[in-house]
């Protein structure tokens, strides 16, 4: 989704999800990596700031 529709509101808590999911998998690297895009593509995102303490 966020590949097709990048600026669609749903898109920060799409890749927070991933993140998130990721993370309860046990896939450190991974998660981190998705961590990393809402905060880079979305840095003023509440999404964005929760996976700032993550």
């Amino acid at each position: 989704m966020t590949s097709r529709y990048p600026k669609s509101a749903h898109a920060p808590q799409a890749v927070l999800n991933q993140a998130i999911s990721f993370e309860q998998l046990g896939q450190k690297f991974d998660a981190k990596l998705f961590y990393e895009k809402v905060i880079s593509a979305y840095p003023k995102s509440d999404q964005a700031k929760a996976a700032r303490k993550s």
